[in-house]
């Protein structure tokens, strides 16, 4: 309905690129092609600058409604944050993070880089992959740009990938209110009303994963 007032930055084409390189080159998101019992999506991540934590590579904190997730920290340390807990992962470490649980996690070195394989469900694969491109080929494009990532885009990819803002509050309020929001800002007004997709064929192709 008012799609043409969307603000959309000038799409990167990486549907086709594995690993994707983000940032300087100092990031990469890699998808691993070996079949498993687990489908490991690696992330290797820069050294964190307390200075600038806002990047992202470092989620929100959030929880999955029906999924669960483990880390395991192949080079450097992990900062994870469960339930409000701050735990350092070392090198050769793990953590699994029980569904529904409030979670997010960073790089716990300001100094040396960290890569870290998240461990999810094959047969989400596609749905996941679908998300992890989308998501963060659309926030680099925006840091190319110069320009905020629209609230509502992120909203219906969230939405989309049963990712759910850990909002303030006691948890039997907070969460609905999460998955509400998720509804309403990214179905009801980014979808219906703003035309916003939640993936772009510059950033994910089914044929070409």
């Amino acid at each position: 309905m008012f799609s043409r007032f969307a603000s959309h930055p000038s799409r990167t084409h990486t549907a086709s690129l594995n690993p994707i390189p983000l940032g300087d080159g100092s990031m990469q998101l890699e998808f691993s092609q070996s079949p498993s019992e687990r489908y490991i999506i690696i992330e290797h991540l820069p050294p964190f600058i307390p200075s600038q934590p806002e990047t992202h590579f470092t989620p929100p904190y959030h929880w999955h409604s029906v999924q669960e997730e483990t880390f395991w920290v192949r080079k450097g340390t992990m900062l994870a944050t469960l339930e409000g807990r701050e735990r350092v992962i070392p090198e050769g470490g793990s953590i699994t993070i029980p569904m529904q649980a409030f979670h997010t996690f960073r790089n716990a070195s300001d100094t040396e880089r960290a890569s870290i394989e998240i461990g999810l469900n094959p047969s989400t694969r596609a749905k996941d992959e679908c998300f992890f491109r989308n998501a963060h080929s659309y926030l680099e494009d925006c840091k190319k740009a110069n320009m905020q990532p629209n609230i509502l885009q992120l909203l219906l990819m969230f939405h989309e990938n049963n990712v759910i803002m850990a909002l303030p509050g006691p948890k039997f309020i907070a969460k609905p209110l999460g998955v509400l929001m998720n509804w309403i800002g990214g179905v009801v007004l980014g979808k219906w009303l703003m035309g916003y997709s939640h993936t772009y064929k510059e950033y994910f192709h089914p044929e070409t994963q």
